[in-house]
């Protein structure tokens, strides 16, 4: 009987290990697909400019950009669901952390704000922007 329940008790906590590295896997696979919608949209704001001199024009965040879809990108990109917990939980003005939120009050300029779960090697965890300069 004891030896039913150490193998039980070794059996738990196995499940327990894998079932975490599972999740940290997940918030790692949204943070890379969240990576992947900036450099997209990075690239198609990049080509509207080339195009129309200027970036859209959008006073107050907001998660669409004006003009980019279907010219530049079939699709805006969405944020990756399920949202990230307690690092992407704080809300933003105009939306929740989760989304991707443009902002861009003249035509020379624009913030494309959005937040990573836990990081990756570049970029830590937290509310990130994305500017003409990069992404800080």
């Amino acid at each position: 009987m004891i030896e039913l329940l150490i193998v039980i008790a070794i059996v738990g906590l196995l499940a327990s290990v894998i079932l975490t590295s599972m999740l940290n896997s997940r918030i790692k696979a949204r943070d890379a697909n969240r990576l992947e919608n900036i450099r997209q949209l990075s690239t198609a704001l990049e080509l509207y400019y080339q195009d129309h001199s200027g970036f859209p024009v959008q006073a107050s965040p907001a998660t669409t950009i004006p003009g980019l879809a279907p010219t530049y990108l079939a699709l805006l990109p969405l944020a990756p669901l399920p949202a990230d917990g307690a690092t992407c939980a704080a809300t933003v003005t105009g939306g929740t952390n989760n989304d991707y939120l443009y902002s861009a009050p003249a035509s020379s300029a624009y913030t494309l704000t959005f937040c990573l779960g836990i990081g990756t090697s570049s970029y830590p965890a937290g509310v990130h922007t994305l500017s003409p300069r990069g992404i800080e």
